[in-house]
């Protein structure tokens, strides 16, 4: 299970947040304030992952191209389409009430997010031989979903 940590600042802007596998630090996103651009390390490999107004994206640093992409498809709802590696996707939300989403591609359950009302860690249960990379990339596009619909404080 993936399991955002606990956000660290520089004091100024930059914002660092460890993503945990059994308690260990697998993967990092750095970040500058609320914006969706994040610098992602998973393991070895250097990921951008930014969000455009209506899709996702991420790519390694060294390729122009983008390696993984969510596009909404419903407004009224939070659904979304990814593409994978061209892979489809489908994310559906499964409980507004406890931030639970479920990605499926053909019938299969790639993995299941989940936020507690004890903790605000966001977490991601994959399917067994589900590449990290990718892992990360869904467990990101929960959190941006989940900021682009919580209530904005007064």
């Amino acid at each position: 299970m993936l399991v955002l940590g606990e956000t660290m600042t520089d004091g100024v802007r930059d914002k660092l947040t460890p993503v945990l596998a059994d308690g260990a630090v697998v993967a990092s996103l750095r970040s500058r304030g609320w914006q969706e651009t994040v610098a992602a390390t998973v393991g070895d490999r250097a990921w951008t992952y930014r969000g455009e107004r209506d899709q996702l994206l991420a790519q390694q640093d060294d390729d122009a191209a983008a390696r993984f992409r969510a596009r909404r498809t419903g407004f009224a709802t939070d659904l979304w389409e990814i593409e994978l590696h061209e892979e489809p996707v489908a994310m559906e939300l499964v409980s507004a009430a406890h931030g639970t989403h479920r990605f499926t591609s053909g019938g299969r359950v790639l993995g299941t997010t989940s936020a507690t009302s004890w903790t605000a860690a966001l977490s991601l249960d994959p399917a067994p031989g589900v590449p990290l990379d990718q892992q990360v990339f869904l467990l990101w596009v929960a959190l941006v979903t989940r900021r682009r619909t919580r209530p904005v404080a007064v």
